[in-house]
């Protein structure tokens, strides 16, 4: 019996590592971080439904937010991102009761191309100050996805970023390639 004891004791305890450093990280790690994670309902003064009206022709801003896309180099190159223009792509969705996502089209405005050179190990964090991405860009006009919680409760929001990426960008061989970074969800709150 003190046998069978002892051994069901050893098969219930969680098996330990021999290793006590963490996995290393490999390639690159994108999050999406909330500077502010609670937000009060604000429907601009208007009554709900009118407000809801508008948020689906997608006449009324996105919501304000206070988030933040980072994203960390872990591969041994150095590497150039292109972080600003017309073929970089923020995207966002969102999910939750209430949640509205619309699409606009609007007169596209020349954004100055802008690169950002991340080191191994070193990151690069991009502002989202509104719950609206862009689709795309076609012939002067930019197609906006916006995005609108019109219930109070938890959202999960999600933020994908596409960029033309670098390596070896000040060598004989210069390697370009598209590349999408997907952030896992984070979860805002929308209040009364």
């Amino acid at each position: 019996m003190t046998t069978a004891m002892l051994l069901s004791l050893l098969v219930a305890l969680p098996a330990q590592s021999d290793d006590p450093e963490p996995p290393t990280r490999k390639g690159f790690v994108t999050r999406l971080v909330a500077k502010k994670s609670t937000y009060k309902l604000d429907f601009g003064g208007k009554k709900k439904l009118e407000y809801v009206k508008g948020a689906k022709q997608g006449s009324e801003e996105s919501p304000k937010v206070q988030l933040e896309l980072v994203i960390t180099n872990y591969t041994k190159e150095t590497v150039r991102i292109r972080s600003a223009g017309s073929n970089t792509r923020l995207t966002l969705t969102l999910e939750g009761d209430g949640a509205i996502s619309t699409s606009v089209t609007t007169e596209a405005v020349r954004v100055k191309i802008g690169y950002t050179i991340l080191q191994p190990k070193e990151k690069m964090t991009i502002p989202i100050d509104r719950l609206a991405s862009v689709e795309r860009v076609l012939k002067g006009e930019v197609a906006e996805k916006r995005h609108y919680w019109t219930e109070p409760g938890d959202y999960k929001v999600k933020a994908s970023f596409s960029a033309n990426i670098t390596t070896d960008f000040n060598g004989v061989n210069p390697f370009s390639r598209f590349q999408t970074f997907d952030s896992q969800a984070v979860t805002l709150k929308v209040e009364k």
